[in-house]
């Protein structure tokens, strides 16, 4: 694995963001159970899981630039 930086600049340890990733690996969200309106996608999320929004018919693009991806629920 490689060695993560989080935003206060300090290193994630390997166990660390191996058990991360494996808890977003298992999520299956149903996107209108969330209180919010959009779902931001950047590089630390994509970093975290493969998780392709693209073809999801909850979820509309609505801002795509420079590696991040903004959804507006459905």
């Amino acid at each position: 694995l490689r060695h993560t930086i989080d935003r206060a600049g300090t290193a994630i340890p390997p166990e660390r963001l191996q058990a991360m990733r494996a808890r977003y690996r298992e999520l299956n969200p149903r996107w209108q159970d969330f209180p919010g309106a959009y779902v931001y996608l950047g590089p630390w999320e994509r970093e975290l899981s493969a998780i392709d929004l693209t073809d999801e018919p909850a979820l509309e693009l609505v801002y795509d630039r420079g590696g991040v991806g903004i959804y507006r629920v459905r």
